[in-house]
């Protein structure tokens, strides 16, 4: 058995060594091809460089750049340079300066990660950011650095956002916009739970800021500590140190919960304090 497989891996090397020797333009490895005006064969990493129209292809999807690298064992593939990519069974596509898309040995799980310039549009909808990485054939991905997403009714502008199952995390928001509600939310951190594409319920802390759009009327704007922002119940709950301001009024309270249909505020704990502007 063992003179068997060692006989299979010198065969795959020394394909591969012939056909770098050869100029050929073509390397398989499994179910993957990599193709490119030229390629050199390293003996000691395993691997095949790959520069000039550069192209990719997998059942996991097809990648284009300027140049790439290619291990024998077909799990890992490396791409740089003027990336373009396209994933069908993500319904994904992606632009950036490198990508890797990695293949772990023990299960069947996938990952592609972009790096520089990252722009990804699925079903409709942008992720922007410095860094990215995402788990094939899951809505599970990490985003860092100048993040900036628009998918549906809701963008989000932040440091670092990530999704894992139905947990949604942001870190740094300056801007989380549900434009069904039409509210924005800034705070230090904000935590959601996501049914399919849509953010249910989000919970924002550290200089939580909160605005409404009003149909008619003066936009609020409601701040404090922590907030909490429930689809189900229509309300925003901001807890600590809150305030409300309207058009000249304003209500100071422990905590001020909301109510997003109607607009109507209620003002909760120990003597809250409204304020109004006496007009002439």
């Amino acid at each position: 058995m063992t003179v068997v497989k060692t006989r299979k891996i010198s065969i795959i090397l020394l394909s591969a060594a012939m056909l770098a020797l050869l100029g050929a333009s073509v390397f398989a490895a499994g179910n993957a091809v990599l193709q490119a005006d030229s390629m050199n064969y390293d003996p000691k990493s395993r691997s095949v460089v790959a520069t000039g129209n550069v192209r990719f292809a997998s059942p996991d999807g097809e990648i284009s750049a300027d140049r790439g690298v290619g291990y024998t064992d077909g799990g890992t593939f490396e791409m740089e340079g003027g990336v373009t990519g396209r994933f069908a069974e993500q319904s994904m596509d992606i632009t950036c300066d490198f990508i890797m898309l990695e293949r772990a040995a023990s299960s069947d799980k996938r990952t592609i990660t972009a790096r520089g310039r990252v722009s990804l549009s699925r079903d409709g909808g942008t992720l922007k950011a410095d860094s990215v990485v995402w788990e094939l054939g899951s809505d599970n991905y990490s985003a860092e650095g100048n993040v900036l997403m628009d998918f549906g009714n809701h963008l989000v502008d932040s440091d670092e956002a990530s999704r894992n199952g139905s947990h949604f995390h942001a870190r740094e928001v300056r801007r989380y916009a549900d434009r069904s509600h039409r509210m924005t939310i800034s705070a230090g951190e904000a935590d959601g739970l996501m049914e399919k594409d849509d953010i249910v319920e989000l919970t924002a802390s550290g200089g939580v800021v909160m605005d409404v759009a009003e149909l008619s009327g003066a936009p609020t704007r409601i701040t404090g500590d922590s907030g909490v922002f429930s689809r189900d119940r229509g309300t925003l709950v901001i807890s600590g140190n809150a305030s409300a301001s309207q058009e000249g009024r304003s209500v100071r309270a422990a905590n001020i919960v909301y109510h997003l249909a109607g607009g109507r505020i209620e003002a909760l704990g120990d003597r809250p304090t409204i304020a109004f502007e006496v007009r002439d």
